[in-house]
């Protein structure tokens, strides 16, 4: 399932956890047909962002007029 993510959706495995629970954590008792197809499913659960721990600072850009003529010599 992971792969949809990354593949199609560009999502970067770093950013993917997947954990498989099997028969251990079923909705309900696999005793009939009914019950073990309700426990074939796929959970996502999206969770918030985590905060930068460290701020980088971005470089202060120059801006110049364009308007005014300059010559080589200036």
């Amino acid at each position: 399932m992971s792969d949809v993510l990354t593949d199609q959706l560009s999502i970067l495995d770093e950013r993917i956890k997947v954990i498989g629970y099997g028969d251990s954590k079923p909705l309900q008792s696999n005793r009939t047909l009914e019950s073990r197809k309700s426990n074939r499913r796929v959970e996502i659960i999206i969770g918030e962002c985590l905060p930068l721990t460290k701020e980088t600072p971005l470089p202060k850009w120059t801006i110049q007029s364009l308007d005014t003529e300059t010559t080589p010599d200036d």
